[in-house]
C-alpha cells in the first residue's frame, strides 16, 4: 500500500502504516472535503493537494473572494442568476485552486436532494458539469428519494457533453 498526500493530519499519518500491515494492496489517498461556501452547498474532495483548501479559503490574506468575483464576470458563470453565479464561481475557484496545488478535485454528488430540496440548484450543477474544471465526479449511491433519477440526469449530461472523466460512488 502506498500513502499519497503531503497534507495529512496526525491521525492519518499514523493510520496509513497501521493499515499497511494488512497487505490489502490498496492505495490510500488522504483528502480534504472542501465546500463552496460557509453553508457547504457544494462538496468538493481535494486529493493530493500540497496545502489545505479550507485554510486557504479562511486565511485573512486569502485571495479566494477576489478570484470568485473575477470568475463571476466570465462566461458561462456571468449568464447564471445571481445565486447560482456566486455558488458556481466559488466551486470553480476551488477546482482551479486544487489543480494549482498539484491535487485532483472531485465534484461530489451533484443534484443531491436534502430535506426534499436540491442542495444546489440544477442550473448551477448543469453549468459546472458542462464547464467545470474538476478532475473526477462522484455520483451518489445513498438512500435519497429519487436518487436513480438524479444519477440518470448526471449520466444524461455526461453523454451530452462527451464527459470522459472518471466517476464513481464513494458514500
Amino acid at each position: 500500500m502506498e500513502a499519497v498526500n503531503p497534507v495529512m493530519c496526525d491521525e492519518l499519518q499514523h493510520a496509513f502504516p497501521e493499515f499497511e500491515r494488512y497487505g490489502s494492496g490498496f492505495v490510500c489517498y488522504a483528502g480534504e472535503e472542501a465546500s463552496s461556501s460557509p453553508l457547504g452547498v457544494n462538496h468538493i474532495l481535494s486529493l493530493g493537494s500540497s496545502a489545505s483548501i479550507t485554510e486557504w479559503q479562511n486565511a485573512p490574506d486569502s485571495d479566494f473572494l477576489a478570484r470568485v468575483a473575477a470568475l463571476e464576470k466570465e462566461e458561462p458563470f456571468a449568464s447564471l442568476p445571481p445565486h447560482e453565479r456566486a455558488l458556481a464561481a466559488q466551486t470553480e475557484t476551488i477546482f482551479r485552486k486544487i489543480r494549482s496545488l498539484g491535487g485532483v478535485s472531485v465534484f461530489c454528488h451533484p443534484y443531491w436532494v436534502c430535506e426534499s430540496r436540491y442542495y444546489s440548484t440544477p442550473e448551477e450543477n448543469d453549468c459546472l458539469l458542462r464547464h467545470g474544471s474538476f478532475d473526477a465526479l462522484e455520483i451518489g449511491n445513498y438512500k435519497v428519494e429519487r436518487m436513480c433519477l438524479l444519477n440518470a440526469r448526471i449520466l444524461e449530461l455526461a453523454r451530452e457533453c462527451g464527459f470522459r472523466k472518471p466517476f464513481g460512488a464513494a458514500e
